[in-house]
């Protein structure tokens, strides 16, 4: 069942053509790959095996979708994401600057934008369209928060990262993988913005993590009395 869904989430994955999230894949698959390197080092044919079947059936997916050109576009001055998202976020850190303390408030970026434009922005990508989030995770909080906010969301986001980290090294199977999920989460969202329709079940799972780590270990075995000896009861 894992099998199944991993390669259907892989087709997913690929077929969207969402850069951001293959680089979050890439994160999160070196943590794992750090966290277990002696484990992997044990079974090294098994796991070459299985990561090589991994990016070949990537790289034949991409190749046949047409999401594979989107790779080359990164390196494309004027393009869409790569370059040009660093001077989406020298725009926003503009924005930053004449708003601090209280921020844009929420849908209020697109209004103050043009206090962060700069003529190279508007000479190689003109006025149409114009960004209306920063595309950035921390730059989107930061401009629409202030500085404060993006202090209170950072200490949390270095809560959760702690958790993580503690979930792919010693947390059941099941729960590893909601660490790595997050950890990938996360760090795709480094090159977008949080989502409405996405951030509450992200810090659900987040949540469910959190409250696993932190409960005391469930025995798994139990002594029972002898034969002839009585149990008290509580009273």
């Amino acid at each position: 069942a894992a099998a199944v869904c991993a390669g259907l989430a892989g087709v997913a994955l690929v077929g969207s053509g969402a850069r951001a999230a293959w680089g979050g894949v890439v994160v999160a698959a070196a943590v794992v790959l750090f966290v277990h390197r002696a484990r992997l080092r044990a079974h090294a044919r098994r796991a070459a095996a299985v990561v090589g079947v991994a990016v070949v059936a990537a790289l034949a997916l991409g190749a046949a979708t047409g999401v594979a050109g989107r790779v080359p576009q990164l390196f494309q001055r004027g393009g869409a994401g790569g370059n040009s998202r660093l001077d989406e976020w020298s725009v926003a850190l503009g924005v930053l600057a004449h708003h601090p303390l209280t921020g844009a408030g929420p849908e209020g970026y697109r209004i103050a934008l043009p206090s962060g434009l700069d003529a190279h922005y508007v000479a190689t990508y003109g006025l149409s369209p114009l960004p209306d989030r920063a595309h950035d995770m921390l730059l989107d909080v930061a401009v629409t928060t202030g500085l404060p906010g993006l202090a209170t969301y950072g200490a949390l986001l270095a809560l959760m990262a702690v958790a993580a980290w503690r979930g792919v090294r010693r947390a059941p199977p099941w729960l590893a993988g909601v660490a790595v999920g997050l950890i990938a989460y996360g760090a795709q969202e480094l090159a977008l913005f949080p989502v409405a329709t996405l951030e509450p079940a992200a810090w659900l799972f987040a949540g469910v993590l959190l409250a696993h780590l932190r409960s005391p270990p469930t025995p798994t075995t139990a002594r029972q009395p002898g034969p002839g000896r009585a149990v008290d009861s509580p009273s």
